[in-house]
């Protein structure tokens, strides 16, 4: 296997145990104990930089879905003025 091939293979496998890990956190409200299978398999099969990044992206999506339904944000990503304090 070529070195490219292995690298797109390593992604895809990462993208893959990523996806399984936040899918347990958002159907268990966030409860990272019963998603400790899900973890391990993210944590081995992914970068360690890459789990930090992935872990403060989902956070805040959440943050900005978060705002979204408590209307301090637009879905399209811009401020409402309406709702500012």
């Amino acid at each position: 296997m070529s070195s490219e091939a292995a690298l797109k293979s390593n992604r895809k496998i990462c993208h893959e145990a990523r996806d399984l890990f936040f899918e347990c956190i958002d159907s268990n409200n966030g409860d990272q104990k019963k998603c400790r299978l899900e973890w391990k398999n993210f944590e081995k099969n992914c970068p360690a930089s890459w789990v930090a990044h992935f872990l403060r992206k989902h956070k805040f999506e959440r943050y900005k879905e978060d705002l979204i339904k408590d209307g301090y944000l637009s879905k399209d990503g811009d401020d409402n003025p309406t709702k500012r304090v």
